[in-house]
Parts: C-alpha cells; structure tokens; sequence
C-alpha cells in the first residue's frame, strides 16, 4: 500500500471503531476488530477505547520491517562498540548503518488518529450492519473507499421513530411492574409513567442546559407519582410503581458493561462506565429524595401495599412482552427479533426451573440464567454467523441489576446506610455473578466471531 492508502486505511479504521462505540460494541471487541482489520492489509495497529472516544496508531507492514532490520543494525554496532572499547580502541564506522530516531523506515512515523463519540447508544441493526463491513473488510472483498461509503451511509440513516421508542419502553416498564411484585394496576401506572418519561425525554434532551438534568428530573417524577398515586390508593405496591416507572433509566447495563470491561482488564473504560452508571445512579435518586423530603414535610405519609407473587404463566406472558419490548427499544433487526425474545425467556426460565429444587439467592439465578443466555447467544452467533451481542443483551436484560442498584442507594439517602451498604453489596455480587457467567460461557462455547 502508498503511504495515501495508509491514511484512507488509518481514516477507515478509526471511523469504524468511533462508530462502533456509538452503537454499544464493549470495547475490548472494538479493539480486537481494529486490529485484525489492520493485519488484514499488513498493518500494526495499535487502539486504546474508552466510552466517549479512541485513539489509534496505524504502523504499515513495511514500516515494522524497517524497524526490525534498524533494530538488528544497532544491535551490531552496539556489539562493535562494545568490543572495541574493551580493546582500547575507536570504535569502528559503519558507512551503511544510519542512526534512526522513532524506528521508521519510511522516515514517517505511525499514522495517528483520534476519535469522540458524544451521542452512545445501543442499537443491535447497525451494530450488525458494522459487522458485516468488518468481515467485507478484513477479508478485502469491500475496498477501503466503498467501506468508508458504507459507514458513511450507515451514519446517515435514519433510525426508528422517536416514539415507538418510547412507547416500547413504557411497555417495558408497565412490564416491569409485574417483577417487582405489583399487578395489573401497578403494571398500568408504570405504562403511563414511562409515556410520561419518554415525552420529558424528548423535550429535556433537546437543549444542551437541561439535558444533564434529566435523570434527575426521572427521579422526581417516579417519586411524585409512587407518593401521589399511593396517597390516593393505599393498596398500591409503591416499590412497584417507582421502579417500573424508572427502569428504563436505571444504568443496569452499564454497571454490567462496567464489569465485564474490567473483568477484560480494559481498566480505563470498565472505571469509566462504572463512574458514568454511578453518576445516573446519584441524579435518580437525588431526585426521588427531594420527593421523599417533601413527603415528609407535607406529613402527608404514604406506606403502600406489599407486593404479590405471581403465577407462571402470567409471568411467560409478561417475560414475552417485556422481551418484545426490549427488542424494538435496543433496536433488535427484524429477522432476529424471535431468537432475542427466546434468549429472554431461556433466561428467566432456567432460574425458575432450578427453583423446583429450592430457593436460589439473587446472585445464583443471576448466575444460571446469565450462563444459560451467553451459551445460546455464543450458539446463535455461531450458526447466524451474526454479532453476540444481538442475543446476549436482550438475552441479560432482566438479569442485570440496575433496580437493586438504586434500592440501595435510596436507602443509604433514608438513612438506612446498613440496609443500603448489604443491598449494594448483593447488587456488586449479582453483577459478578453474571459477568463469571459470560466469561465461562465464552471458554465453553466461543462464539468464533470479533464481535
């Protein structure tokens, strides 16, 4: 390749990765794409990812060569030196060794490139379509300008409505309800209040000043409603209305990126997405809390009702719904939204199957159900020749532990640091317990694709 070639490869690469970061890729597999995309045109390339941007250096076939055959050079007049200092004498000159500074054989260093990405997501149709130009590229059946079109065109199209978004992810949050003990009334509540979210979402967000104080802004609003609607029914399951009604805010997967990054000794981006999910974590229930110290003002107290367990096949039912819903809202493509929704249910099921033998601690039906998905995930992976993650994440949603997560730091706001610092605990060890489960997944079953 000319060294112009090398630039349009270095520009291919980086635009690749930014927008693989922007549409939910870890990015341990992002680094891992990168680089077998270099080697595939005979180049080094060296990438550090983290959430919101990356860096690579790009290093041609020719280059490395140079700097071996300098290196080797070196090494001989060095052993000259060496050798002709213990003797006492000059040290010889070599007319065709030239001394080389930065170990480029063109004169040129590597090829460097720098990446932000702001707006991150999770969207599953595009993160295939980018795994289809990686392997077109890596196996150089795509040229590097069609490939740049290709991500180009990607960039530019448009995606799902607004609204159905958001009316997806009210049903999963009217959905939700159900997990969390409440029922039809509950589950109907947390539908309206999602609606309510999604419509707050799209007018906060629009403004660079209030956008930041969105998860705070939740926060109020799940709160306001659990109080209010409880005062008026004090039947309602609180806990139900609230967390459903904040769910689709709640940083459950982040934590669970967060983790599995570190586990993956990407230090940098696992700290990185851990202290983002924290910071949601904090604005959610700061904002809950300013409900809270009103509630306690007013003297106007609400309890609410106990939670109810429910029966299986309601709970199917609502396992199918909630999946479908997770489906449409991560953007799950269309022919593979049946294997998402199966990856769901196989990770409800299992769990409450091994219950037939006992009752299983949250970080153990995390554990099984979290094994049992990455197995189907790695499996349909292998088979569709398509990217994990279009199973996997549909498949751990309801496993990850986001709820939990803000339970326990509305308690430690209450005042109840105890009962917060064990519920926090539990949280951490859920979360480990499922990122051991797709890391023993991955060595019983690897799925044999990047990303």
């Amino acid at each position: 390749m000319t060294p112009p070639r090398h630039a349009a490869l270095a520009d291919l690469l980086v635009e690749l990765g930014a927008q693989l970061l922007r549409y939910g890729c870890p990015t341990h597999r992002l680094e891992a794409c990168l680089v077998a995309s270099a080697e595939a045109y005979d180049c080094q390339a060296q990438v550090f990812a983290v959430p919101t941007g990356l860096w690579m250096s790009l290093t041609p076939g020719q280059q490395l060569a140079g700097n071996a055959n300098a290196q080797r050079s070196q090494g001989v007049v060095r052993a000259n030196l060496k050798g002709s200092s213990e003797q006492g004498a000059s040290p010889p000159h070599d007319p065709h060794v030239t001394p080389r500074r930065g170990g480029s054989h063109s004169g040129h260093g590597p090829l460097i490139r720098l990446a932000r990405v702001h707006d991150r997501g999770v969207d599953l149709a595009r993160l295939a379509r980018l795994d289809e130009i990686f392997n077109q590229v890596a196996d150089k059946h795509l040229s590097i300008d069609a490939a740049m079109d290709a991500l180009e065109a990607l960039r530019l199209k448009p995606g799902l409505s607004p609204w159905l978004v958001g009316l997806s992810g009210a049903v999963a949050s009217g959905s939700a309800a159900f997990f969390f003990g409440g029922g039809w009334t509950e589950a109907l509540f947390g539908f309206l209040i999602g609606v309510l979210i999604s419509a707050l979402s799209r007018f906060i967000g629009r403004s660079a000043r209030t956008r930041f104080l969105l998860d705070f802004i939740v926060g109020m609003v799940a709160g306001a409603a659990g109080w209010l609607l409880t005062l008026l029914d004090p039947d309602l399951c609180r806990r139900a209305v609230m967390l459903s009604g904040v769910i689709m805010s709640v940083p459950g997967l982040s934590i669970t990126s967060g983790l599995g990054e570190l586990a993956h000794k990407n230090l940098v981006s696992g700290t990185a997405r851990l202290m983002e999910a924290t910071m949601v974590l904090v604005s959610l229930i700061f904002g809950a809390g300013v409900i809270s110290a009103l509630e306690v003002r007013s003297g106007a107290l609400a309890q609410g009702g106990p939670g109810a367990a429910h029966a299986f096949g309601l709970m199917a039912v609502v396992v199918v719904v909630a999946a479908g819903s997770f489906a449409v809202n991560f953007v799950v493509p269309r022919a593979d939204v049946p294997w998402a929704i199966l990856a769901s249910i196989i990770s409800w099921l299992v769990p409450t199957a091994l219950e037939v033998f006992g009752p299983l601690s949250s970080p153990a039906t995390t554990f099984s159900g979290a094994l049992a998905a990455g197995l189907f995930a790695n499996l349909m992976a292998r088979v569709k020749q398509r990217p994990t993650q279009i199973y996997l994440i549909p498949g751990i949603i309801l496993l990850v532990p986001g709820a939990f997560s803000f339970v326990s730091l509305e308690k430690i706001l209450a005042g109840d640091v105890t009962g917060g610092m064990s519920g926090a605990f539990g949280a951490l060890l859920t979360a480990g317990a499922l990122i051991i489960a797709l890391l023993l997944s991955h060595a019983l079953l690897p799925p044999k694709k990047i990303l």
